[in-house]
Parts: structure tokens; sequence; C-alpha cells
């Protein structure tokens, strides 16, 4: 147990069958029965209250992928807690099925909450990424939640002139010039 000592007192140790024995926790405070100097004669022992600060892996976060092509794209995480102990990697993990990542991307440093972005390079082309984000303390990794995105070239278009102009409205003309290797699955117009 790591922490500070409060208190310390001598307290009936007979029920006490090894020490040291912790006997109580209650949010970070920590009781613990040692051995004193009178203990096997007596049945004494020693209470020493400590107060410590629990360490938990980091709590992140990951969010959808921007700026995807069809063999990079970026990924953004959210380091939502440290853990009690400032994050000393964080970065991706990735694959291409669900639930396997042999795949990943870290930066080292010394990093508190917040979002990060990194990029995802290598990818194989047109297919679905599982990835997710991951951060690492003293005490391990803590993993996002798993999330996707697919591979590919955002389609590449023209805007035409309109036809058809009128007081309340117009036809929109465009042309798509590459889909980015697989089909659109919408397309249209936007105005302001």
């Amino acid at each position: 147990i790591i922490g500070s000592i409060i208190s310390t007192f001598e307290v009936e140790a007979a029920a006490f069958y090894a020490f040291p024995e912790i006997v109580a926790v209650s949010e970070n405070v920590v009781a613990v029965v040692y051995e004193g100097p009178n203990s096997l004669h007596h049945g004494h022992g020693w209470l020493k209250t400590l107060e410590i600060e629990m360490v938990t892996v980091p709590s992140v976060t990951t969010q959808d992928a921007s700026n995807i092509t069809k063999t990079s794209a970026t990924g953004h995480g959210d380091i939502t807690s440290i853990g009690g102990g400032d994050c000393d990697e964080r970065g991706f993990e990735w694959g291409t099925s669900p639930g396997s990542y042999p795949n990943s991307v870290t930066e080292t440093g010394t990093f508190g909450t917040g979002a990060y972005s990194l990029g995802l390079t290598g990818l194989p082309s047109y297919v679905t990424i599982y990835y997710r984000a991951r951060a690492h303390n003293s005490l391990g990794w803590g993993y996002g939640s798993e999330v996707t995105f697919f591979t590919a070239d955002p389609p590449a278009v023209v805007t035409r002139s309109p036809t058809d102009i009128t007081s309340t409205g117009a036809t929109g003309r465009g042309y798509i010039t590459d889909t980015g290797g697989i089909n659109c699955d919408e397309r249209g117009f936007e105005w302001g």
C-alpha cells in the first residue's frame, strides 16, 4: 500500500491472525493493523490509517476518424481520466476484423486529460477499419470503444451552371468525375 500515515494508535488485535491485516477501506483511506510490540503476549497491535491515491488505468473514448482516404485517416481520441497518474503513452490501434488490432500508432510524453489526434497510415484500401483509442499510465493500458470507417478516397465532383432559373428556384447541375473507388451512396447540392 502506498500512502502517507494519517494516524497511529494501539488496538486490541486478538481477532487478527496475520499481520499486516487490512481492516477497512473507504474511498481513499485504508486502515491496516500491524503487529505491535506486545501483540504476542497481550493481543495488541498497531492500527495505522493510511491515505492512499487509488491508481487505475486511464479512461479513454474513441471518436470518429476524419480525413479518410484509401490508405490513411486521422484518428481522434480523448483521455477523460488519467487514473491517478499522468499518462506516458497515447495512441490508437487498428485492424480489419472486429476486436482484432494488430496495428498501432503511439506517441510518448507526459499527457493529462484531453483530446488528441494522430495519423493512421498504411491502411489497406477499400476495407472497413476497426480502431480504438488507447492511453497508458504506470498501471497499464486503458482502451476506448471500437469505431469503424471505410477506406476510400472522397469522390471528386464538378459544379456546373444551374438552369431553369426563376425567382423561387433553379435546377442544379453537377458531374461526378471520380467516385473514389466505390459507388457513391449520396449526391446533391448545397447552397446558402
